[in-house]
């Protein structure tokens, strides 16, 4: 089965996931938007009150549906004056609600975004086969490789070659031969031809061995070596599942250049083909309506000058409309699934407005024809049909050759068929009054309830910032309490010490004195009684030497304190060097702490705050389409019960500026 042609349903716990991350949040909570905005009875939800207002519509003839409560996943960006200022101006939500009925909707995934894939991009294009480069495959590499950031793969050791340089080293010749013959034996070493042995190269993959210069193996960015048809393979799989894409080996994806030399050209459309499926969104996939076909259709810069809301398929060549993703309608026809585009339509036929109104191709917005001119201008200067919408060409006009004299006609007709303005009875209705004063209040409760929701958030953030910056504010304080305690217990300990050490040494000085004294009293004869007949005593070479090694302990005493006193304060400066280094590394830690904590806050917060604003916009959005149908509705109900009348519609609230919201 073609890969290309199966489309990949979206996943369904992807909703739940976000719905949960968003309940995470206190400040946008359901239940408080129900109830002081919304002012729906207990135990009713939004989506039930959309399912009565579409039942409503329905009921009146109107097939329209209004986005679900999923949409608020993939919120719109907010609306403002200029873009909702008339029932005339207003352009819907653009997020794509991905639902299959052929029902109308205002929210249309071809009004949504491009496709990143694309250097610019507004609208839906068409694709041809010469557009296909592979410069979309590297841009695809270049944001993996961003993401994945890998430290580089190893080289493999150098695969030997069959010229290798120790292949033709010469035998040294033994030092008895002469100059001459030494000479003459390596001319003639010189003179034979050594065939060089076939160097075999394995394939990493199917383990084939192939000659080094052979060609047939291609070395990747990881270092490995496969062959053709092992890449290939690779590349094959890589197309079949779009987990694989891109083909990569050893999570290093392949290079462009290689995939281009390996693939044939009808392979080489596949494979970007598929890059593009790849790059493009779920729910902007477009696939060849054809059951028979069912191709997917990338989508690109180009238009086709005659129907620029359509796409072409490269399989069968069938035409699908980029609004609907059905089969393509006829020349001049507007898609029914532009719900916008619809409604003016219809407002035009019930107010016999000759005006005219088609959707520019380039910018996707809506314009009004100015005067009696063939062509419209929209304001992005793109120029196009007034009658088809297809792309006006300077020279020859519409390329659908539209007769505009016609619809001038027929536009004239419209306008003098009007009767006069009081024989019209166009009714203004208290009770659309009373709705539209009603959404101005309910404008009004929405932007109080936003207002006290954000202050909300902001005063939380505030509380949470205080409540870490007061932790790391204690816990600094008593590191610091216990650096001074340790630091104190530090210089007790050395003055302990000095002070052991002084008495040490003043009581070995005490003992040299002593045993000093003894000994001179000894070799003076002190203490001996000349009237006594004992032996004389005799003092010997050793004593005095024994006594010259005390007087040189007592004169090197001051130099032995002063030098045991330097080495002990020298080792106890270390030690409180150490002691700071300690310190001063645990304060660097926490400082850290405390920091890497802030930032972890305030990218939390810039979450919430990003969370907040898309959840917000979705309800305006959301809140702006509800109000819109139940003006329809409201006057459709009216002139059922009124035949012939037509009633005025309102103009919906205006909302704010973004920067007074």
């Amino acid at each position: 089965m073609d890969p290309l042609s199966v489309p990949v349903p979206p996943s369904s716990d992807a909703p739940a996931l976000l719905e949960s991350d968003s309940s995470t949040i206190p400040e946008l909570s359901d239940s408080g938007y129900f109830t002081e905005v919304l002012r729906l009875p207990p135990g009713k939800s939004e989506a039930e009150a959309d399912r009565e207002l579409v039942a409503r519509a329905n009921a009146a003839g109107i097939a329209a549906t209004l986005p679900s409560v999923a949409s608020r996943r993939h919120p719109a960006s907010s609306c403002s004056v200029v873009s909702f200022g008339t029932q005339q101006d207003r352009t819907f939500s653009n997020a794509s609600n991905g639902s299959a009925s052929s029902a109308l909707t205002p929210h249309s995934s071809v009004f949504g975004p491009p496709s990143s894939l694309f250097d610019t991009g507004s609208g839906v294009r068409g694709v041809s086969a010469s557009s296909l480069t592979f410069s979309h495959y590297e841009r695809l590499i270049a944001s993996v490789d961003s993401a994945n950031a890998q430290p580089p793969f190893p080289r493999p050791p150098p695969t030997p070659t069959a010229n290798d340089s120790s292949a033709q080293s010469v035998v040294s010749v033994t030092s008895k031969k002469s100059h001459r013959a030494n000479l003459r034996d390596r001319l003639r070493w010189r003179r034979k031809t050594v065939a060089p042995a076939e160097v075999t190269i394995p394939c990493i993959s199917c383990q084939k061995s192939f000659g080094a210069e052979s060609g047939a193996l291609h070395k990747l960015p990881c270092g490995h070596m496969h062959c053709v048809d092992c890449v290939r393979d690779v590349v094959d799989q890589a197309v079949q599942h779009e987990a694989q894409m891109p083909p990569r080996c050893c999570s290093q994806p392949l290079a462009a250049p290689l995939v281009r030399t390996i693939l044939s050209q009808d392979a080489q459309v596949t494979f970007l083909l598929a890059v593009l499926k790849l790059n493009t969104p779920v729910e902007e996939r477009v696939f060849c309506p054809d059951p028979a076909c069912g191709h997917f259709i990338p989508t690109h810069d180009a238009h086709d000058a005659k129907h620029p809301f359509d796409l072409a398929c490269f399989k069968c060549n069938g035409r699908v409309c980029a609004i609907c993703k059905g089969a393509a309608h006829a020349v001049g026809e507007n898609c029914p699934q532009d719900w916008e585009l619809a409604v003016l339509k219809q407002k035009q036929q019930q107010q016999h407005d000759g005006s005219c109104w088609q959707r520019c191709y380039e910018c996707r917005a809506l314009v009004e024809i100015a005067g009696e001119a063939p062509y419209m201008t929209c304001q992005c200067k793109a120029r196009f049909c007034s009658v088809c919408a297809a792309i006006w060409d300077p020279t020859t006009g519409c390329p659908n050759l539209c007769s505009f004299e016609e619809e001038l006609r027929r536009r004239r007709q419209i306008e003098d068929a009007v009767p006069c303005e009081a024989a019209l009875q166009i009714h203004a209705n208290s009770s659309i009054k009373q709705l539209g004063q009603e959404q101005e209040e309910e404008l009004r409760r929405f932007l109080e309830f936003k207002s006290q929701s954000k202050d909300a958030l902001q005063t939380r953030h505030l509380i949470q910032e205080a409540a870490v910056e007061e932790k790391y504010d204690c816990q600094e304080e008593k590191l610091r309490e216990r650096h001074e305690r340790a630091w104190s217990q530090q210089e007790d300990r050395h003055v302990a010490a000095e002070m052991g050490l002084l008495e040490s040494l003043q009581q070995d000085e005490l003992n040299i004195h002593l045993r000093l004294k003894h000994m001179e009293a000894y070799c003076n004869g002190i203490g001996q009684n000349p009237n006594m007949m004992s032996s004389v005593r005799v003092v010997t070479e050793r004593d005095r030497r024994q006594l010259g090694q005390q007087y040189y302990l007592r004169d090197g005493m001051d130099r032995t304190r002063e030098s045991k006193i330097n080495l002990m304060r020298e080792r106890q400066a270390v030690k409180m060097e150490e002691l700071r280094v300690k310190q001063a590394e645990e304060f660097a830690l926490l400082t850290d702490a405390r920091q890497e904590a802030l930032d972890r806050l305030e990218s939390q917060f810039v979450q919430e705050e990003s969370q907040f604003n898309a959840v917000f916009a979705s309800r305006q959005s959301r809140l702006q389409s509800r109000w819109v149908l139940a003006i329809e509705v409201l006057c459709k109900e009216l002139e059922a019960q009124n035949p012939g009348q037509i009633y005025h519609r309102i103009d919906i609230p205006r909302w704010p500026d973004e920067k007074h919201l």
